[in-house]
């Protein structure tokens, strides 16, 4: 019958045989051996060296037809570039050819509703940052002055990161601990939003120096290190690993917070 594939790779090797219809939503779809019927394929990669009975309906990045390919409908086909769909002489299309070019997706740093939303994202972390120093302070006074408290401080974030979701669904197995559960979890959610309004107000302090003690040197500070860490955290390539960072490194400065004032405290 038909073959419906979601998978790194759907393939009909060359002794293969399908006698209805392929559907593949792959990274690599490919028939060297025989599909009866139609062959729609949404794929990175789409290759033909066998035989597709009616209709090849292909929306990919690159398409090719070996010499040993034969369709026997119609080739539509959706790709980004045109010279990334290849049919080798001697493939056998029975019916037309339609070649659609995908229009390239502009680049989100050309789009004004980019910065729009960069600046709102901006004030909302300030202003909940500017709140959560009001009410405790003491979140904001980390200072990690070598390299190795520096990096001490972002493994402790790791095993916040790593080791909270765990304890969290054993808390939440019994019912005795499902609210203690879900608590954590909101915790857990507010640290991972929190983690770059701590980190911001640490480079910030750090670059300008500013003790933090009062408002508006917290202010100033905070948004010198937001602004820093946007810019930084949507640069291509390498924006999404500093935005990981960000996060080990925030979890890490308020669970050493917490736990000093605790210890004070105490």
């Amino acid at each position: 019958q038909s073959l419906h594939g979601f998978a790194q790779r759907v393939a009909i090797e060359d002794a293969g045989r399908v006698d209805g219809d392929m559907f593949a939503f792959a990274g690599e779809a490919e028939i060297d051996g025989s599909l009866g019927r139609d062959l729609v394929a949404f794929a990175g990669s789409t290759g033909v060296g066998g035989t597709v009975g009616r209709n090849l309906t292909a929306h990919t990045d690159r398409l090719t037809l070996l010499s040993s390919a034969r369709v026997g409908g119609d080739l539509k086909a959706t790709v980004r570039k045109q010279e990334r769909m290849r049919i080798e002489p001697g493939a056998t299309i029975g019916g037309k050819t339609e070649t659609r070019i995908r229009p390239a997706r502009a680049s989100r740093y050309a789009r004004p509703r980019f910065y729009f939303w960069q600046a709102i994202q901006l004030g909302a972390a300030l202003l909940t940052g500017l709140v959560l120093f009001w009410l405790f302070p003491a979140l904001f006074a980390a200072r990690l002055e070598t390299a190795g408290a520096l990096l001490r401080t972002t493994g402790v974030g790791f095993l916040v990161l790593v080791a909270t979701p765990v304890a969290i669904i054993l808390a939440g197995i019994t019912v005795v601990g499902l609210p203690v559960a879900l608590l954590s979890l909101a915790l857990y959610l507010a640290g991972l939003y929190l983690a770059k309004v701590f980190v911001a107000a640490f480079v910030g302090q750090a670059l300008l120096r500013s003790p933090g003690g009062q408002i508006k040197a917290m202010a100033v500070s905070l948004l010198a290190g937001l602004a820093i860490l946007f810019v930084a955290t949507n640069l291509p390539y390498v924006g999404g690993w500093l935005s990981f960072l960000v996060i080990l490194l925030g979890l890490g400065i308020a669970l050493t917070q917490v736990r000093s004032r605790w210890q004070q405290a105490s």
